[in-house]
């Protein structure tokens, strides 16, 4: 069987969260036909957030973002994989891929290998996924 995916460069800003998601939603739309979609590394909030990850507000706006996304979701029958951080129940933050499909996150994928190097700071601002 032959697999449609279709690679969606949307260059997200950091902190815009509303029109983040409405890229992402138009590029579901316009690969609608596509198996499965795939967005950049933490293409819901952009890259790289930084010390907005620190803030209480941004993780809410964050949970609030994917919501709506994974709700959109349930008109299309492609699988969207996007960016995103999620947060565990002691506070830390984890640089994640969702996988999404028709209104529910089947599964999410926390980043292991973790730069640190150049513009790169992601131990300062990330835990390592263990799974």
């Amino acid at each position: 069987m032959l697999y449609k995916i279709a690679l969606a460069q949307i260059n997200p800003k950091v902190g815009d969260f509303e029109n983040n998601l409405k890229k992402i939603k138009q590029y579901i739309e316009k690969a609608s036909e596509a198996h499965i979609i795939v967005f950049p590394e933490l293409a819901l909030v952009g890259y790289p957030p930084q010390d907005w990850l620190l803030r209480k507000e941004f993780l809410h706006k964050t949970k609030e973002a994917l919501k709506e996304l994974i709700e959109f979701s349930k008109n299309f029958q492609s699988i969207i994989v996007v960016g995103y951080p999620s947060y565990d129940e002691e506070g830390r933050v984890y640089n994640t891929a969702g996988i999404i499909y028709q209104g529910k996150c089947l599964a999410e994928y926390r980043k292991h290998h973790l730069p640190n190097y150049g513009v790169f700071d992601e131990y300062r601002y990330f835990q390592r996924g263990e799974e």
